[in-house]
């Protein structure tokens, strides 16, 4: 036992542990409890869902006055001429010869010495 069990459990070391019950573990038994378990999920779900439909009509359509400011209209802007769809030029293809381009991934400079020596 650690010490914080010792501290929320003082008499924690004279109780003898619990025994297992072999019957609760019976394969009926484990589909009851399931059993059980589904119907305390399904009618809290109901409550929930019930909650929600009573109370839903007293809700306010709209919020009081001043909670929520309405957004101010949009001032009027300038009314802007399509402009005409113009397709982009195209570059001229230039060709440039291999040796005034540099390699892909080349280093900017030799290396000289093999590194780490």
């Amino acid at each position: 036992m650690t010490p914080w069990h010792r501290f929320w459990f003082p008499d924690g070391d004279s109780v003898p542990p619990p025994t297992p019950d072999a019957a609760l573990w019976t394969p009926d038994a484990l589909a009851e409890t399931q059993r059980e378990l589904w119907q305390q999920a399904t009618q809290a779900t109901e409550d929930w869902w019930r909650y929600w439909r009573t109370s839903w009509p007293s809700l306010p359509v709209q919020p009081p006055m001043g909670l929520v400011v309405p957004p101010s209209p949009p001032a009027s802007a300038p009314v802007r001429a399509a402009a005409p769809a113009v397709p982009p030029r195209r570059k001229a293809a230039t060709k440039a010869s291999a040796a005034s381009q540099p390699a892909v991934n080349a280093p900017s400079r030799p290396r000289r010495t093999a590194r780490g020596k």
